[in-house]
């Protein structure tokens, strides 16, 4: 059994539903800031999406996250200056000491800019390009990440986490054929070509994952940017993937202000039999009490405003953080939050909450050891992704 998953489809529809909140972000802008969302189990019990049972791919992180691409001299420099580093974060718990088959090729997703108004999903890159003229047809050829390792080994800290790490994004070459002025003759080539000047153009790769019968298939992208003018818009920087401080574990909740309290240091042990709560806070708490939560950065894009007429604008907006929760038992609610409200997802109180509940496994499937892992996997919205661990004790 196999399981595909890209999360640019989640966040096309969760633009959708904010709509003119947020002002009204474009749909091209989403499909080229789609990033990964989290790969279902590839075979085995799917009551809850937090537990890990099974292969998962959790997250894939790009470094760099993104790139921003002079649209008046497009193609500079060298190959490399234009690579990054893909890093999956891929557990399988029921595999442990066992070796992973990856598979991976990438290419340009050129045919989802030039319909991305239209909705079109995310492709997986084809063998060969499709029927097209050159020079378009060299410049869409697909080819494996450097470095794609045919078997992974896991990591000797616990023996079911994978970590294989390639290099792939576009080439100078085909840099300077996409972000190129729209002047081919060719009314759809030329379509595409100023929505990538406006909106910009991902690198694709698609990568699957095997053990066995289990099978999982992923996309991650690598986001290109145009960069706006500097004269207009100075000090614009790529996106950097967002960073979890820390991990705090608390034993109880507040009842009136709904906020985690009872820190607990060090690895908690919790009982079953006794019941015991423990919440997880993806923040670094202090001695003082502060706490230092991941950062969100200031942005510009460009991007279509409807009660314009279509015009196209240069928009401020600060990212929102989406942070998702997993266990190797037992379960978290919710499963996700997010840094700020939305009008469709809000709070009994109307503030911010970023912790997750943990509810203990049952006695059955309690692991032999008695170490749970708990990972929390944090996203912005233009393709950045991070995440951090922590190991707890659950004892009968």
């Amino acid at each position: 059994m196999s399981t595909r998953t890209d999360a640019s489809s989640f966040h096309a529809v969760l633009r959708r539903l904010r709509g003119r909140w947020r002002a009204s972000r474009p749909l091209a802008l989403t499909a080229v800031a789609g990033l990964l969302a989290t790969a279902l189990p590839a075979c085995g019990d799917l009551d809850d999406v937090t537990t890990v049972k099974d292969l998962r791919v959790l997250a894939i992180r790009a470094e760099p996250a993104g790139f921003l691409v002079d649209v008046d001299n497009p193609g500079t420099g060298m190959n490399p200056d234009w690579q990054a580093t893909l890093t999956a974060l891929v557990v399988d718990p029921t595999g442990v000491g066992q070796t992973v088959e990856m598979k991976a090729l990438g290419c340009p997703d050129y045919l989802d800019t030039i319909t991305a108004a239209t909705g079109t999903a995310t492709r997986t890159c084809p063998s060969t390009p499709p029927d097209v003229p050159e020079p378009l047809k060299a410049n869409l050829t697909s080819r494996e990440p450097v470095g794609s390792p045919a078997v992974v080994a896991p990591t000797p800290a616990d023996g079911f986490t994978y970590l294989p790490p390639v290099q792939f994004g576009l080439t100078t070459d085909q840099l300077g054929y996409f972000f190129q002025p729209p002047n081919t003759g060719v009314p759809i080539i030329d379509n595409a070509l100023t929505n990538n000047r406006t909106f910009g153009l991902d690198a694709i790769t698609s990568f699957t994952f095997t053990r066995g019968t289990q099978s999982v298939e992923v996309i991650k992208r690598v986001v290109y940017w145009p960069r706006l003018d500097p004269s207009l818009y100075p000090g614009q920087t790529p996106n950097k993937n967002p960073e979890i401080p820390g991990i705090t574990f608390f034993g109880a909740r507040n009842d009136t202000t709904g906020d985690p309290e009872l820190p607990l240091v060090g690895t908690p042990e919790l009982s079953i039999a006794r019941g015991d709560k423990l919440f997880v806070l993806p923040a670094k708490i202090f001695a003082d009490g502060s706490r230092e939560d991941s950062e969100a950065e200031d942005y510009v894009f460009y991007q279509k405003d409807h009660e314009m007429n279509g015009a196209i604008v240069a928009t401020k907006a600060k990212e929102y953080l989406r942070y998702t929760f997993f266990a190797t038992a037992g379960t978290f609610s919710p499963a996700e939050r997010d840094s700020e409200l939305s009008p469709f997802f809000t709070s009994k109180d109307g503030r911010v909450h970023l912790d997750s509940e943990y509810t203990l496994p049952k006695l059955a499937d309690l692991p032999a050891d008695n170490n749970v892992t708990i990972w929390v996997v944090v996203r912005d919205e233009r393709a950045g992704v991070g995440w951090s661990s922590k190991t707890i004790r659950v004892v009968p």
